[in-house]
């Protein structure tokens, strides 16, 4: 049976554009991390020092992603020549070196990292020819599972860096240290500091245990318990931080006892956190709604009385359109929100002006890895800059 289940679960894996997605949803992640603290900046901009967060914080989270980033490669290169030069003595040494959180390296996205096709699983002798065979029967079957666990690792490591710069610009500003660097360094021993980070990278890759009392139960209780269930729900924690994240980042989360009471919290910490995360979820969820209903343009706007006040802004090349008679507003005037449509839009303009064909490279997975297979690594590099491009100058904008 675990054997079976086993093979269910990384043929649900196997599919390149299943990979992708798990890839593409981590990935904003870190994005909405540094949405949230912006909002938790705006949000105690006259709290106590204490519970203050402070805008620092936010360009020490932006550039912890940079240097997370390479962190992730560092561990990723030195465990690969460690392993290749036989002198792999265990991932937790590495990551002790570099500074990762310990915790951060334990995958509990799939909650079985024994092996059921392997020697120790069937009980064989790992010598042997036929306990051999099992581990590579097993290392073969299970490559769609090391291949998520890996990209989780990574993402993991990013977010653990992201949240010990947090920190350190943190205790920067309360003038606890007077350096980045030397706060940075204490960050890597500092109790609270570490588990703040291991929560933020559980966070990050949906690995955390559920705070709504009915998913925490689907997550410990009944996957574990009732017959058959984790064949229904082999990714039980994934789908359960999932569903919990959708109903925090929306209105739904005033209608949730556990998400409503958390807006409410005498904790500043917690009460705050709570009330950023719905606030970047509306913001997003705006901004899909202002694009997916052509609010949002490149072009002049439309009727007499908007062009004329397209003249009055001086010819914006983006705009917020509403109204019936389609007024304009310079999205410069709406601050983070405004970038953030602008960087919207520059995207939209970008995908407006391509082929179907070209299109349908970056819409259809599996398409895209056939792609990205044909290219040298400056040309995809190039090609993929033309679509971070927005981004980079909304963050360009903001900070």
């Amino acid at each position: 049976s675990d054997i079976l289940h086993e093979i269910y679960v990384n043929n649900m894996l196997s599919s390149p554009s299943t990979q992708i997605l798990n890839m593409f949803s981590t990935a904003t992640q870190p994005i909405l991390g540094i949405m949230d603290t912006t909002n938790k900046a705006l949000l105690t901009t006259f709290s106590k020092p204490e519970n203050k967060t402070y805008y620092s914080e936010v360009v020490g989270e932006a550039y912890g992603m940079m240097h997370g980033i390479m962190k992730a490669l560092q561990f990723a290169g030195r465990t690969a020549e460690s392993k290749v030069a036989g002198q792999f003595t265990g991932a937790e040494t590495i990551a002790k070196d570099l500074g990762i959180s310990p915790g951060v390296l334990a995958s509990s996205r799939l909650e079985h990292t024994n092996r059921a096709l392997s020697s120790k699983g069937i009980e064989l002798d790992p010598e042997s020819l036929v306990g051999r065979i099992a581990d590579g029967l097993g290392t073969l079957v299970n490559l769609p599972v090391s291949a998520l666990n890996t990209s989780d690792i990574f993402f993991k490591v990013m977010r653990d860096d992201m949240s010990k710069h947090r920190w350190a610009a943190k205790q920067v500003a309360q003038g606890k240290y007077p350096s980045i660097r030397e706060a940075y360094e204490a960050s890597l021993t500092d109790p609270t500091a570490i588990k703040q980070a291991v929560a933020d990278a559980e966070y990050t890759t949906f690995t955390g245990r559920p705070n709504i009392p009915v998913l925490s139960w689907i997550t410990d209780a009944a996957a574990e318990k009732l017959p058959g269930m984790r064949w229904v729900i082999p990714f039980k924690r994934t789908i359960a931080n999932l569903a919990e994240q959708s109903i925090e980042r929306t209105p739904l989360a005033l209608m949730n006892p556990t998400m409503g009471k958390r807006l409410i919290s005498a904790n500043p910490e917690e009460r705050t956190t709570a009330q950023a995360r719905l606030l970047t979820g509306m913001a997003v969820l705006t901004t899909l709604a202002y694009t997916m209903g052509d609010y949002i343009t490149g072009e002049p706007p439309r009727g007499a009385m908007a062009r004329e006040q397209w003249q009055k802004i001086k010819g914006m090349p983006f705009s917020l359109q509403f109204g019936a008679d389609q007024k304009a507003i310079r999205l410069d005037n709406l601050g983070v929100m405004g970038q953030l449509l602008k960087a919207v839009a520059m995207f939209r303009q970008r995908t407006d002006s391509m082929t179907d064909e070209e299109l349908g490279i970056y819409t259809d997975p599996e398409a895209f890895t056939e792609y990205v297979k044909t290219q040298n690594a400056t040309a995809l590099m190039e090609e993929l800059s033309t679509f971070a491009a927005p981004v980079a100058d909304m963050l360009t904008d903001v900070f």
